[in-house]
């Protein structure tokens, strides 16, 4: 067993033998894979970010996984990290909010089985909840985090960077995979072979889920297709508009929003 900030770290084999995972797995479910379905399956964004079953009071389980790359069956980091997350909020009382994640990929799992989700409920305060969960995918731990949460209360101290102001609205800017063609298509832009097979890439290997269930707008389109290189002056940063193409409630809003 090894030790990690105090936090046990037991193997992903000792894990799935003390909650009975490869039972489990065997007898109750066969993973989805979302890129060899119907696509219509996946009705909403919410779907894909909350949809975590819990099997036991400290073990969730995740069977349809989205592939990060088309041509790798590597799942979907940010799927696994926002399962998750949504695993460890499941275990805290509502009033408590995410304010610290530190996660760690520790090895690539596979869209076609299960991974399972495995919380330690380190400490339950007044102000303050801790939290320890390990993903196990095949007696492995694939990814951990560990996160705490705070009692939603006056802060003392705020820190929050301000809304750029004067951004083009959403409506007058293209989507970023109509961006992408039309940089393809265009060939006068003169992009260098890397940059056209980064785009190349970019466009073969990305989910049309993605482009079905969210729209992401692009405020600096030249610099996303490298037609424009940003300067050693420039300050390095970008901004996407990214919007849901469901209607979402406040508090589904703030659970997704908590786990993108």
């Amino acid at each position: 067993m090894v030790h990690l900030r105090g936090i046990s770290l037991r193997s992903g084999q000792a894990y799935a033998k003390r909650f009975n995972l490869f039972h489990y797995q065997a007898n109750n479910y066969s993973t989805a894979n979302l890129l060899e379905h119907d696509l219509s399956q996946v009705k909403s964004f919410t779907e894909l970010v909350l949809n975590v079953k819990q099997i036991s009071p400290n073990v969730f389980m995740s069977d349809r996984l989205l592939k990060g790359r088309i041509s790798l069956e590597a799942p979907y980091g940010g799927q696994i990290l926002s399962h998750a997350l949504h695993a460890g909020c499941s275990t805290v009382d509502e009033k408590f909010s995410v304010h610290s994640l530190h996660s760690y990929f520790i090895k690539s799992g596979t869209v076609a089985r299960p991974i399972f989700y495995v919380v330690e409920r380190i400490r339950d305060g007044r102000s303050f909840c801790t939290r320890y969960v390990k993903a196990i995918q095949d007696e492995n731990i694939i990814f951990t985090a560990q996160m705490s949460f705070h009692k939603n209360e006056p802060d003392s101290i705020s820190h929050q960077v301000d809304f750029p102001k004067n951004l083009p609205q959403p409506e007058t800017l293209p989507d970023s995979k109509q961006t992408i063609e039309e940089a393809l298509k265009n060939e006068s832009d003169a992009l260098s072979p890397l940059h056209h097979k980064i785009l190349k890439v970019r466009k073969r290997e990305l989910s049309p889920i993605f482009h079905r269930l969210l729209q992401t707008k692009l405020l600096a389109p030249d610099i996303w297709t490298f037609r424009k290189l940003a300067s050693q002056d420039e300050i390095p940063q970008y901004h996407v508009w990214v919007k849901a193409s469901e209607s979402l409630g406040k508090l589904l809003l703030n659970k997704i929003l908590t786990c993108i």
